[in-house]
């Protein structure tokens, strides 16, 4: 048998209202939370956009390497600014482009997320030869025998489909023997 006291009618009117106040305080624990995933959500938007967009200016300074690195880092810099970024660092080594920009974004009472990457572009065999030269030293029969003849196709490629005649390619190739040689 259990024993039950009798409810009087003064502990009744102590509860009364206190339903109210953990409903609040539920209301404004789930409100910080959604605040919290938001300006997560927001800062890692911003991280995105400033991954793509230095993937896509190293892109476009890759595309005007052969055209010096003032053009290429003036692509670099329109592709950068359309898309709300800010350049920050471009280089061009050869055919190679590395990029470095950073996106700022107003994350209200929390203050300005600011999101930084760099990215590197150029062509895969050149890419893959420079850094096989940065760790076994320089492969000067490897760039007579399998790294110039892919460079320089690619090279030549990229000059036909800019629409340049195929006289002016060659002897814009032989005017630069450091970009096949990585000089």
């Amino acid at each position: 048998m259990t024993l039950t006291l009798p409810v009087t009618r003064t502990a009744r009117r102590a509860d009364r209202g206190s339903a109210g106040v953990w409903l609040l305080g539920l209301c404004s624990v789930l409100a910080l939370a959604a605040t919290a995933a938001v300006l997560v959500g927001s800062a890692l938007v911003t991280r995105h956009k400033a991954i793509a967009a230095a993937d896509l200016s190293a892109l476009a300074a890759a595309g005007k390497a052969l055209d010096g690195e003032e053009s290429a880092c003036a692509a670099a810099m329109d592709i950068a600014t359309s898309m709300g970024a800010r350049l920050t660092a471009c280089s061009l080594s050869g055919v190679i482009a590395d990029v470095t920009v950073t996106v700022s974004a107003e994350l209200g009472v929390v203050g300005l997320a600011t999101a930084q990457a760099s990215a590197r572009a150029g062509p895969a065999e050149y890419v893959e030869l420079r850094s096989a030269s940065a760790t076994t030293g320089p492969p000067a029969a490897s760039l007579t025998a399998g790294g110039a003849v892919p460079i320089a196709r690619s090279l030549l490629a990229s000059a036909l489909a800019r629409g340049q005649p195929l006289e002016d390619a060659l002897g814009d190739l032989s005017q630069r023997p450091h970009l096949i040689l990585g000089e």
